[in-house]
């Protein structure tokens, strides 16, 4: 394995931990603050949410845009596997648009039950 590969393996690997912790903690916070009653907590946190799910998308894309450059330069191909690399981030950035999608409308629900005028 090239050191390329493991320094890249190993940051996806600290940056899904460390999104991993921060899913987690909002989902607590979201069934904490909703059985509480409290509304402002819940509103902040999901436009919190919409902004994460937007910087996903947005690393999602960039990793399938330089995915593709790396296939179609032959001058990109520096490092062996980057492109399978950059697949993978992609992917992994889709999963946690996702994860972070479930949890915003976790806490649409959870805004509902609290305030059922909005």
């Amino acid at each position: 394995m090239s050191q390329f590969v493991f320094i890249s393996l190993t940051f996806a690997a600290v940056v899904s931990c460390l999104m991993a912790l921060r899913i987690y903690g909002d989902w607590i916070t979201i069934t904490t603050f909703g059985d509480s009653g409290e509304s402002a907590p819940l509103y902040k946190l999901r436009e919190a949410l919409t902004c994460w799910i937007a910087r996903h998308l947005f690393c999602a894309i960039a990793a399938t845009i330089l995915c593709v450059m790396i296939r179609l330069i032959p001058s990109l191909h520096a490092f062996p596997g980057a492109d399978a690399i950059l697949a993978g981030y992609g992917v992994l950035s889709l999963l946690f648009a996702s994860l972070d999608h479930a949890l915003a409308q976790q806490a649409q629900v959870a805004l509902k039950q609290v305030d059922p005028s909005r």
